[in-house]
């Protein structure tokens, strides 16, 4: 997948479902994400609620296909696919995910080889920037 552009989301920091942590110890998704975007994740997803305006344009990436990770089943349960951007957060590599069952709208999940909290020293409320290629 060729990245014609670049757009910056902004939001505030916000605590998730903490689904994320169940979903990225899978090693189904762990595997394609080290793979496939370089990334061996961190066990959470780093929530930002975005502003406005950066709502606009999450919409618009939606809409356009990223890196598949793809849906695999273990045992009886079946995980969803992943569409999955590269993206960047004060300096560090991440990943913008998309869960194809995520019912988010207004908020965006990212994935890092790190703890964004504790590297960055992060909380919830506190103003976020990334840079997501797509």
């Amino acid at each position: 997948m060729e990245e014609k552009q670049t757009i910056v989301l902004k939001g505030k920091l916000v605590s998730g479902k903490e689904e994320g942590q169940y979903f990225l110890s899978k090693e189904g998704y762990r595997k394609q994400f080290i793979n496939k975007m370089g990334i061996d994740p961190y066990e959470g997803t780093l929530n930002v609620k975005l502003e406005e305006e950066s709502v606009k344009k999450f919409k618009n990436i939606r809409n356009n296909k990223g890196t598949i990770i793809e849906g695999f089943k273990e045992g009886e349960k079946k995980f969803g696919p992943v569409n999955s951007f590269r993206a960047e957060i004060n300096g560090i590599k991440s990943a913008l995910v998309l869960p194809e069952k995520s019912d988010y709208k207004k908020t965006a999940e990212f994935i890092s080889n790190t703890n964004f909290r504790k590297e960055l020293g992060l909380k919830d409320g506190d103003e976020i920037k990334a840079t997501v290629w797509f």
